[in-house]
């Protein structure tokens, strides 16, 4: 028992530290390392309410859209369909700037499609179909999804 406490407070003193010092140059990956940290031992209130108090801060202001989209993914991952959504939604909806593709965004898609979301669903594809452009690595996720996303879509 001394032995995994021992080891279990050195786990901790690094990842502080590490936290700390990515902290010092880049406040966004030190919270993702931090969030990432917490999941891996299975704190999920924790990560979420680290992540929900990040939200709030000023410190992290011009991370909001990640952040949003961090707990939309993690709460997903908790099975709470409803707040991914509406973590989701702030983190897409009315979000002008590009972004490069991450292969979260077909369990993005799929929540929509879960939830009969359809229509919200069709925004979110709308504007990872206009990073096309930007990152070519959004081609398979448009064409999987253009049969149920797409209103141009040819129908037979």
């Amino acid at each position: 028992m001394i032995d995994f406490l021992y080891d279990f407070t050195g786990i901790l003193m690094s990842i502080l530290s590490v936290y700390i010092l990515t902290n010092i140059f880049d406040k966004l990956l030190g919270l993702q390392y931090i969030t990432s940290t917490l999941g891996l031992f299975k704190l999920n209130n924790a990560e979420v309410k680290l992540l929900s108090k990040a939200l709030s801060s000023r410190r992290y202001r011009k991370h909001t859209r990640d952040i949003e989209y961090m707990l939309g993914i993690r709460y997903i991952q908790l099975r709470m369909p409803h707040k991914a959504i509406e973590h989701l939604n702030k983190a897409f909806l009315n979000y002008e700037k590009n972004f490069i593709f991450n292969k979260n965004f077909e369990l993005v898609l799929d929540l929509y499609i879960d939830l009969n979301k359809i229509e919200e669903g069709k925004k979110i594809y709308q504007i990872f179909k206009n990073q096309i452009s930007y990152d070519k690595k959004f081609i398979p996720l448009i064409e999987k999804y253009s049969l149920i996303f797409d209103d141009n879509q040819i129908q037979s």
